[in-house]
């Protein structure tokens, strides 16, 4: 991920860093890829990829 395609400070998010994470499982539901990921403490978290915005 790019600097350019990270959410600004004021979205209410925090950026971290993942890429050293256990990927798991896609997750099926929904009609957007998304991936379950596990964190070194062992907790499990829902990862969806940032999308440009079509007009």
């Amino acid at each position: 991920m790019s600097a350019d395609d990270e959410p600004a400070p004021s979205a209410g998010f925090t950026v971290v860093d993942a890429t050293t994470w256990i990927a798991l499982a896609p997750e099926q539901m929904g009609s957007k890829v998304k991936q379950w990921l596990e964190d070194p403490a062992g907790d499990r978290w829902l990862f969806k990829a940032v999308r440009a915005k079509s007009d």
